[in-house]
């Protein structure tokens, strides 16, 4: 009988304040943690500072722990693979391949698994780079077949109009296994 893998998992969240957000992110966190997952967090420096003075420390019941949590800047990332305002695909892969491995290590050695939080597709969103976003959202479904992590990420509702990104909005929602937050609410 062959193996089956995991379900692809990548979600969407559209929040609508910050405090939303943070709640996710911690979420994400404990969620990752309490299962014996590790989790990589690709976040703004005001979302990582935000994420970690959230955290429990009761969260952490060993230094074991603390280390299955990877913070690191989403822009610094974004800066290793983008070409010409754009993605580049090898760069983009080689990036992840080894984020994913590194952080990966501390969940490997107890069976568990890596659960990805990116905000690299709302920063790029944010400056105004929508199709460099959803060519990274692509990107990201294509590191996600080989089924060795979960992904989350998420937009601010505040950057969209119902009008002018109509149809922005379905084609971010058409790359994701989940979406949250309702978008009509808030246009």
């Amino acid at each position: 009988m062959a193996l089956q893998s995991a379900p692809i998992v990548h979600s969407v969240y559209f929040y609508d304040t910050e405090e939303a957000l943070v709640l996710r992110l911690v979420g994400i966190v404990t969620s990752a943690l309490n299962s014996g997952n590790a989790a990589l967090m690709v976040v703004t420096p005001q979302h990582a500072q935000q994420l970690t003075q959230s955290l429990s420390p009761r969260l952490f019941r060993t230094t074991h722990e603390l280390t299955r949590l990877t913070v690191i800047d989403a822009q610094a990332t974004l800066d290793k693979f983008m070409v010409d305002g754009m993605p580049d695909r090898n760069r983009f892969l080689a990036t992840i391949k080894k984020l994913i491995a590194e952080a990966s290590i501390p969940a490997d050695r107890i069976g568990g698994q890596l659960t990805v939080f990116g905000e690299m597709v709302a920063v790029l969103w944010a400056g105004g780079q929508k199709e460099a976003a959803l060519a990274l959202e692509r990107l990201w479904n294509e590191a996600l077949a080989g089924g060795r992590f979960y992904l989350h990420c998420a937009y601010p509702k505040s950057q969209f109009t119902y009008d002018s990104d109509r149809s922005s909005i379905g084609s971010i929602c058409e790359l994701h296994s989940h979406t949250f937050g309702a978008l009509d609410a808030a246009m």
